[in-house]
C-alpha cells in the first residue's frame, strides 16, 4: 500500500512538472470510490481543483469565464432516490484565492459541520499553509498541516507535513525540490523518525531539448544509499504526450511493468487512455478510459473499461452536464453491474459571477485561431461583448511547459469588438519555434479572459 501511495504521488508530481503553466487547468476526478469520501486525502484532492497555485495536467482545460464554484452537494443513490450526503462550501479572498473549504454531512434531516480546510498565501499569492481541521463537540480541532516554502524564483522549495498531537505540531513528512533553469530536476521525500528526517525516496527528472519531461527515475533509500526502484519514460509527438512507460528495478535490471498510451481528437482533447501490463514478454490489455466531449470541447463522459477474457467490459463512468456559461453543474458516477448502469453518487455544483482584481466583468469572450493546425502562420482573433469598459488587450503564447514564447502586448480595443493578430510561429526574438502544441491566452486589463490551443506542424 505504501508503494502504491508513493507511485500516485510521483504521477502527480510528473503531471505538475509536465504542465507548469500560468493559466487554470481543470482537474478531473481524483476519488472514484464513494467509500473514500470521508478520507482527508481525497478531501484535499477534490479541493486542489479549486486552488490556482497547484497545476495538474488533465484532459480538459477550463477558461476563466468570470464564474467560480461556491459549493457542491454530493448525493447518494439509495434504492430508488437520491439522498443528501455531503455539502462542500468554498470561500475566496479579494484575489480570487481559495481560503476556506467547509464540509458538512447530512444527518438527522440537516447539514452538520464535519471538517474544513484553510489555505493561507504569501505575498506572491503562492500557497504558504494548508490546515485541516475536524469539527467535534462544537469546536474545531487540528488534524494536519502542510507548510510550503519557496525560493527566490517563486518555485516550491520545500513542503512539510505535520500532524497535531494534543498541544503541538509533530513533523511527519517532507519533500525538498531542486530546480535548474526553471525545471524541477530532483525531489527528495523524507519521513520524521526518532526526532530527525530520514530518507525515503528520491526522484530525478530529465527533459528533452524543448524542456519537456521525458524521464523520472525513482530511487529508494536502504540505509546505505539510494537504490533503483521505478523508472518512467514519456514519449511525445509534436510535443503532445502519447505514451508513458513504467518500469521496475528487479534482479539488478529494469523490467517492463505498465504502459499507458494516449490518443487525441482533432481539437487535441484526450479521447482514449489505454493501460497495459507486461506479462510473458508481451503487453496485455488491462483497462482503458474513453472520453467524450460536446461541441464546446467540454468533457461529457469518462468511461472506464476493464479487459477480461479478450473482451472490454464496462466498469464505471462519470457523466457531466454544463450550463450556458460552460460551467460543470452536474456530475454523476455510475458502475456497471449485471448488464446495466447503477447510480452511485451525484454532484451538484453552484457558481457565482465575480469581478476580477481590476473591477471589470467580461462576458461572452470568443477566442479562436485559423488555420489550426497551421504552418507557417495562424490568425488569432477575439471578440469581446462589453468593449466600452476595455482599454488594452494582450495575447501571450506558451509552450507546454508554461514558458512564454511570444507576447503581443498593448493591443488597442476598438468599438468594432472584433480583433486579430497573426502569429508566425516565432518567439519574442524572431526565432522560429519547433513543431508542437502551444497555448495562447487572452488578457484584458490584466484579467485572463480565455485560453485556447493551437498546433504548429512543419
Amino acid at each position: 500500500m505504501k508503494k502504491i501511495i508513493f507511485c500516485t504521488i510521483i504521477m502527480l508530481i510528473a503531471s505538475m512538472t509536465y504542465s507548469q503553466n500560468h493559466y487554470d487547468i481543470n482537474q478531473l476526478e481524483q476519488s472514484q470510490n464513494i467509500g473514500q469520501l470521508n478520507d482527508f486525502k481525497n478531501f484535499d484532492k477534490e479541493f486542489d481543483s479549486q486552488n490556482k497555485n497547484i497545476k495538474i495536467l488533465s484532459i480538459t482545460q477550463r477558461e476563466d469565464n468570470g464564474f467560480r464554484v461556491i459549493d457542491y452537494i454530493c448525493l447518494l443513490w439509495v434504492e430508488t432516490e437520491w439522498l443528501n450526503y455531503e455539502k462542500v462550501t468554498f470561500e475566496y479572498d479579494a484575489n480570487d484565492l481559495l481560503i476556506e473549504t467547509i464540509s458538512e454531512i447530512w444527518n438527522n434531516s440537516q447539514w452538520n459541520i464535519d471538517r474544513r480546510l484553510l489555505d493561507t498565501y504569501n505575498e506572491e499569492n503562492n500557497i504558504a499553509e494548508r490546515l485541516y481541521e475536524n469539527f467535534e463537540n462544537g469546536e474545531w480541532h487540528h488534524i494536519l498541516r502542510l507548510c510550503y516554502t519557496y525560493n527566490n524564483n517563486g518555485e516550491l522549495f520545500e513542503r512539510i507535513d505535520q500532524t497535531w498531537d494534543a498541544n503541538s505540531w509533530i513533523n511527519s513528512f517532507r519533500v525538498n525540490y531542486l530546480y535548474e533553469n526553471g525545471n524541477l530536476i530532483e525531489s527528495t521525500f523524507q519521513e520524521w523518525e526518532n526526532t530527525q528526517w530520514a530518507n525515503n525516496n528520491k526522484c530525478t527528472y530529465e527533459y528533452n531539448a524543448y524542456d519537456i519531461l521525458i524521464e523520472i527515475l525513482t530511487e529508494e533509500w536502504d540505509n546505505n544509499g539510494w537504490v533503483n526502484e521505478f523508472l518512467n519514460f514519456y514519449t511525445y509527438e509534436n510535443n503532445i504526450l502519447v505514451e508513458m512507460l513504467f518500469e521496475e528495478w528487479q534482479n539488478e535490471q529494469w523490467n517492463n511493468s505498465v504502459k499507458e498510451s494516449y490518443s487525441y481528437d482533432e481539437e487535441f482533447n484526450l479521447i482514449e487512455r489505454l493501460i497495459q501490463f507486461w506479462e510473458n514478454e508481451q503487453w496485455v490489455n488491462m483497462k482503458a478510459d474513453i472520453y467524450t466531449y460536446n461541441i464546446d470541447n467540454n468533457l461529457i463522459e469518462w468511461l472506464r473499461q476493464l479487459f477480461d477474457n479478450g473482451l472490454w467490459i464496462n466498469a464505471y463512468r462519470f457523466s457531466y452536464t454544463y450550463d450556458e456559461n460552460g460551467n460543470e453543474i452536474i456530475k454523476i458516477y455510475e458502475i456497471w453491474e449485471n448488464g446495466q448502469w447503477i447510480y452511485i453518487n451525484k454532484f451538484l455544483y453552484t457558481y457565482e459571477q465575480y469581478v476580477g482584481v481590476n473591477n471589470l466583468l467580461f462576458l461572452e469572450t470568443i477566442l479562436e485561431n485559423y488555420p489550426n493546425p497551421f504552418n507557417p502562420s495562424t490568425t488569432i482573433s477575439f471578440h469581446l461583448s462589453n468593449v466600452s469598459n476595455h482599454q488594452t488587450a494582450e495575447i501571450t503564447i506558451y509552450n507546454l511547459k508554461g514558458q512564454v514564447i511570444k507576447t503581443f502586448s498593448k493591443l488597442p480595443i476598438t468599438q468594432s469588438s472584433n480583433h486579430q493578430i497573426v502569429w508566425g510561429g516565432d518567439d519574442n526574438n524572431g526565432n522560429p519555434v519547433s513543431s508542437g502544441l502551444y497555448f495562447y491566452k487572452l488578457n484584458v486589463n490584466g484579467n485572463t479572459e480565455a485560453v485556447k490551443k493551437c498546433l504548429l506542424l512543419k
